[in-house]
């Protein structure tokens, strides 16, 4: 019997949306198993007033579906129910999660107004499937409304039911985050670009054994393969080894420039921001990266595509990985990255600007006693004027990325005094084990007579004053901007940009990362940025 029958082996309950038929459906990624083993499957349909929903989980005990603000628990509406072993009652509930990543409190309280509403319910030996409905607008402030955009969707389930409906509930075995739709008349499917591909790319950080440690920053130093003629990556991939799925939080890749005779010997090597690795100061172009909330799949825009060229052959790469491990575990890690390359050529080349605050010294300086503490770092228009062309560039996607103290960040576009709106990417309610790059539709245009400013709001609860050093995962902020555009004179520009981050005294030249792009077919050299 199939998951999408089994939903109707318990009576259907009378508050079920009437005429509502499951037409769409996804299947959760599981971070423990290959995508169609013990699969978990999220159905659902709608019509103008309600949302049913189906969960089909593997697992015995409690299961749940949560409505996310930005992919984190943390201000959570959740759906949270089981299949009583005893009884066969099916138990259904509105809960509400709050979550302090600093502090571990996590609190997944009943909301007064029970909305969820029952319509079946069952298991057999290895999957619980229940069935449930709720109108689409939130019915009071513990609940949010179902809306026809991409909304945050979080889940997870346990393999040990609760003692009673209002018992303890353990702390989940597995969890995952991914984003849906519930009101998009006719589902997009992912680009097809399978008859595009020609090439592939993967940086890995080859068996390195990862210590003990809380927080680490591994490095790997590779090189770019021979190209015999320009290809563009369209879509990069995570190579994830799932036994380590859990301590890793974030990859980036540089491509590096100039690196020194002395350094290009390296091959493992520590990278976080406090170790003295020299390399990195040459290895500041970032060309891909993932963190945990991301898609399996980050595709470029149909007409865009990020550029190799025969004078990349041989280029230093770095791939980073950031190992979040409370548990300090030792393990051996082979992860990293992969890219699909195609060799034809989009209109468009891309690249990233990175814009924020490395707290590497005793600049960034919290008072006591604050509830909310805010933190501006900028790009100035000093460099957006030198960097940028004349027409500007158009920015199609951002990442707003901040550490454990970061609570909500904003990136913010001027055009000279002339805030505008919308903003570049923000999160108001930061979860650092949940991020994401978030398409901005339309995309926007940005001109080089105005500067990129970051606005971090933290919270302090020190009875001291805080001199926030980086450490580990405590302090960064950073907008990730990902753009196209055309671009002549790119060198000269370049060379520009080199110099304005490192005279700027408006922003700390580390924590800048910028690429820009041209169009792809007006010259054959388009390296990295220094």
């Amino acid at each position: 019997m199939s998951l999408l029958t089994w939903g109707l082996l318990f009576g259907i309950g009378l508050n079920s949306a009437v005429g509502v038929e499951l037409s769409r459906r996804v299947i959760l990624p599981n971070p423990t198993t290959d995508t169609g083993a013990n699969s978990l499957e999220l159905c659902w349909g709608f019509n103008d007033t309600h949302v049913e929903v189906q969960l089909s989980y593997p697992t015995l005990g409690w299961l749940t579906m949560g409505l996310s603000p930005n992919g984190g628990m943390d201000q959570s509406d959740v759906l949270f129910g089981y299949v009583n072993d005893t009884t066969n009652e099916v138990v259904i509930q509105d809960r509400f999660l709050t979550a302090d990543m600093e502090s571990m409190k996590i609190v997944l309280s009943l909301d007064k107004v029970q909305n969820w509403q029952m319509v079946s319910g069952s298991k057999n030996d290895t999957y619980t499937v229940l069935r449930a409905v709720r109108k689409i607008k939130a019915c009071d402030n513990m609940d949010r409304s179902f809306t026809n955009l991409e909304q945050a969707v979080i889940y997870s389930y346990h393999s040990k039911l609760p003692d009673s409906p209002t018992g303890k509930i353990r702390k989940h075995s597995q969890r995952g985050q991914t984003t849906v739709n519930f009101l998009r008349a006719t589902p997009i499917p992912d680009p097809d670009i399978a008859n595009e591909i020609t090439k592939t790319l993967e940086f890995r950080i080859d068996n390195r054994t990862v210590s003990g440690k809380e927080t680490q920053y591994s490095c790997k130093l590779t090189a770019l393969p021979v190209f015999d003629k320009k290809y563009q990556s369209i879509a990069s991939q995570p190579i994830i080894n799932k036994a380590n799925m859990k301590y890793i939080h974030h990859m980036l890749v540089y491509v590096c420039m100039d690196l020194p005779a002395e350094y290009a010997k390296k091959d493992f090597f520590a990278c976080g921001p406090t170790d003295d690795s020299f390399v990195m100061k040459y290895c500041q172009n970032m060309i891909g990266g993932w963190a945990m909330g991301a898609k399996e799949t980050n595709y470029q825009p149909a007409d865009v595509g990020s550029p190799f060229t025969p004078e990349m052959t041989g280029m230093k790469v770095v791939v980073q990985i950031h190992y979040n491990n409370p548990d300090l575990a030792t393990f051996v890690d082979d992860s990293g990255m992969r890219f699909l390359l195609t060799d034809q050529v989009r209109k468009y080349d891309s690249g990233t600007i990175m814009a924020g605050i490395f707290s590497l010294d005793f600049t960034l300086t919290m008072p006591p006693g604050l509830e909310t503490f805010h933190v501006q770092g900028q790009c100035s228009d000093q460099c957006t004027r030198t960097m940028l062309p004349e027409e500007g560039i158009n920015i199609f996607a951002s990442n707003v990325h901040m550490h454990t103290r970061g609570k909500s960040g904003v990136a913010r576009h001027f055009r000279g005094n002339q805030e505008i709106l919308p903003p570049l990417g923000q999160e108001l309610a930061y979860d650092f084990n949940f991020q994401s790059s978030k398409p901005l539709i339309p995309n926007r245009k940005f001109l080089p007579v105005g500067p990129i400013k970051l606005l971090q709001i933290k919270p302090t609860s020190s009875p001291v004053l805080l001199f926030v050093l980086f450490r580990g995962t405590e302090s960064l902020s950073s907008a990730i901007l990902q753009q196209s555009t055309t671009l002549n004179q790119f060198t000269a520009v370049r060379e520009r940009w080199r110099k304005c981050v490192s005279s700027s005294s408006l922003i700390i030249p580390r924590a800048i990362s910028a690429s820009v792009a041209r169009s792809s077919r007006s010259s054959p050299i388009l390296k990295p940025w220094a």
